[in-house]
């Protein structure tokens, strides 16, 4: 740069655009990253690069970090490698399959005093639903809204 300063010939300023250019290609690289990540509608909407959405991916990555965990016997835990091991056993334990005991169940269902529904009232739930029920639930909707 000080270089082009004192020595404006035509070699120095083409170097320095190509450097120029060099340098925002790196910048831009970069920050598509955060972009992505960040998903923000400015950006889908032509705006600029700038360093509001690095600032909102460093918010975003603190809202989702764990930075302290509360153990089963109400232990606290700060280290990321023992977070990740007790968030992995948690889920394990979660999604395992265990033995259920089948006779609660019919005991529930069979001594209920749950209503049951005729067969008449079963094949009418059954049926398909005409295109004027649907026609009529979707005009009936809030805006916006799912049915």
């Amino acid at each position: 740069m000080n270089q082009l300063k004192t020595d404006r010939t035509k070699e120095n300023i083409s170097k320095f655009y190509r450097l120029r250019a060099e340098y925002n290609a790196i910048a831009e690289y970069r920050t598509k990253g955060v972009i992505i990540r960040s998903r923000i509608r400015w950006h889908e909407n032509g705006g600029k690069n700038t360093k509001y959405f690095l600032n909102m991916e460093k918010r975003q990555h603190c809202k989702s970090h764990i930075s302290k965990l509360k153990t089963n016997d109400d232990k606290e835990i700060n280290d990321p490698k023992t977070i990740l091991e007790q968030g992995k056993m948690f889920y394990k334990n979660l999604y395992t399959a265990a033995h259920c005991n089948d006779s609660n169940y019919e005991l529930f269902f069979e001594n209920s005093n749950i209503a049951k529904l005729k067969a008449t009232q079963q094949e009418e739930l059954e049926r398909l639903l005409l295109n004027k029920e649907c026609f009529l639930i979707l005009k009936q909707r809030s805006k916006k809204k799912t049915p």
